[in-house]
């Protein structure tokens, strides 16, 4: 399965809220993706749950279940201008057993990358105790799972360096950078509303991509200004300078105009 397809999809879904295949596919032709791509992943998601088929199947309208609410709401959470209160240099960590199944055990790493979690030692996951109380709460989330978790500064010598590296903080810096000027720059000069509808989706989709991978760490740790402060700002500008002539081509599609 394409996964920028699939991707790309799931952010139209998630856009209109519910939506037949017809329309799906007109949402999609702007990107490229053809009706077949449109309808067979369509089918995946609904098999694996991720979205809800509702109504006779030539008129079915789609919606996204709860499945990855947790994802949308993160990622929301990384969008929103980072709390400026400062960081009191206590770090959580959790130790936990991975499951022996490998979906499980997966599932699980991902869900703790997610959360801005690193291993750290044999089964022991860290990341800063910021912000709180986010932080806390993903913590506690785990600990219901069985982790045994640890707030406090008695975690051993966890240097900025050390922590930088950990996160890979500065190609994720730069790679911010790179893609908010991608935004700056291809958001320019469109035609049509499908083609600002499709500027929209493409490059918002970039932008995700990089934001879902934001730790959410401390200040100190990231240049200033930082790649990620940046890219939200572009994030931002493109949502608004585009709102207008995106929603009149949404309204073209629903509506059949």
């Amino acid at each position: 399965m394409n996964l920028r397809t699939r991707s790309e999809l799931f952010g139209l879904i998630l856009m209109v809220g519910q939506v037949t295949a017809p329309q799906l596919i007109a949402f999609a032709r702007p990107l490229g993706v053809s009706a077949s791509n449109v309808k067979s992943h369509l089918s995946r998601l609904a098999a694996e749950g991720i979205v809800r088929r509702e109504g006779p199947v030539r008129r079915a309208a789609y919606s996204l279940t709860d499945k990855r609410q947790g994802i949308v709401e993160g990622i929301a959470a990384r969008l929103e201008e980072p709390p400026d209160t400062p960081w009191n240099g206590e770090w959580l960590s959790l130790a936990m057993r991975m499951p022996a199944a490998r979906a499980e055990r997966e599932n699980l790493r991902a869900a703790l990358w997610f959360d801005g979690f690193r291993p750290w030692g044999r089964e022991v996951w860290l990341r800063p105790a910021w912000p709180m109380p986010w932080a806390g709460a993903k913590a506690e989330g785990y600990a219901v799972r069985g982790a045994w978790c640890v707030q406090g500064q008695n975690v051993g010598t966890v240097g900025v360096a050390a922590i930088q590296a950990l996160y890979a903080v500065q190609h994720l810096d730069r790679e911010a950078h790179d893609v908010a000027a991608v935004i700056a720059r291809k958001s320019r000069s469109l035609r049509t509303d499908a083609d600002v509808f499709a500027a929209r989706q493409r490059l918002s989709g970039m932008a995700v991509d990089v934001i879902a991978r934001d730790p959410r760490l401390p200040a100190e740790f990231w240049a200033q200004p930082s790649g990620l402060a940046r890219l939200r700002t572009a994030y931002r500008t493109l949502m608004t300078e585009t709102k207008a002539r995106a929603e009149a081509f949404v309204s073209e599609v629903m509506t059949g105009s």
